[in-house]
């Protein structure tokens, strides 16, 4: 939801008030503690949004954050003090360093626009990491398990402002389709915006293969608390 995360950002934490950051935070550092082999600590989020996951891994790990928005970044900024972001594409990602963990969470692998620019970043994470390094990719957009979502309401209230987001989505063959409407109302401002996303529905034959060839060893989990399925792979050369 591009829009969510550019020109409405300042409400993005609001939206998402619900989602218990240190609870996922600290099942993703179990999971790195079972199957990370290389001896450091330094930890890059791709997709970090506002840095809320980071606020609770770098009481572990020396962390960094990469996003494509620059408003978000500046959020995270103001979250997490001294801690070092980068305003890149995944795509693209260049960060002239190896990190002994890589995490992309929150479905941000689904916002890529098809099965071609998915391996790019894939690619740019194998080469961002050391050997023995682990790399967390959460999706909910998986072929096998997604179903279609109608009228899915997250709302907000408080005595300066009241925001709603509907959310909608079909499925046409391989592709989600996602519609998002916002509700606004500040004390002095009302607006309504909608924002259309087509989502590629992964199947996890496809994934795991193509992160195998990367070679990764993969393991592939439920994530029973957000219906999330969780591809662990560590880099083996």
């Amino acid at each position: 939801m591009e829009k969510e995360y550019n020109q409405l950002s300042k409400y993005y934490d609001v939206l998402h008030h619900k989602k218990n950051y240190e609870e996922e935070a600290r099942f993703f550092m179990n999971l790195i503690s079972k199957y990370k082999k290389s001896k450091g600590k330094e930890l890059l989020d791709v997709g970090c949004g506002t840095g809320s996951h980071l606020f609770y891994f770098k009481h572990k790990f020396d962390v960094e954050g990469v996003d494509s928005s620059k408003d978000l970044i500046k959020i995270a900024k103001g979250k997490n003090r001294n801690t070092k972001f980068n305003v890149q594409d995944m795509r693209e990602l260049n960060l002239k360093k190896k990190y002994d963990i890589i995490t992309l969470l929150f479905s941000s692998i689904a916002y890529l626009k098809n099965k071609k620019e998915i391996l790019k970043p894939l690619k740019k994470f194998h080469s961002h990491l050391k050997v023995g390094g682990v790399l967390i990719i959460e999706t909910l957009y998986m072929k096998e398990s997604f179903k279609e979502i109608k009228n899915h309401i997250r709302e907000f209230l408080s005595n300066d402002i009241s925001i709603k987001r509907i959310i909608d989505i079909s499925i046409k063959k391989d592709i989600a389709e996602l519609e998002a409407k916002y509700l606004i109302k500040e004390r002095n401002n009302k607006k309504n915006v909608t924002d259309k996303l087509k989502i590629p529905l992964l199947s996890k034959k496809w994934l795991l293969e193509n992160l195998e060839n990367m070679n990764f060893n993969v393991d592939v989990l439920k994530y029973n608390k957000t219906g999330t399925t969780i591809f662990v792979c560590v880099k083996k050369n």
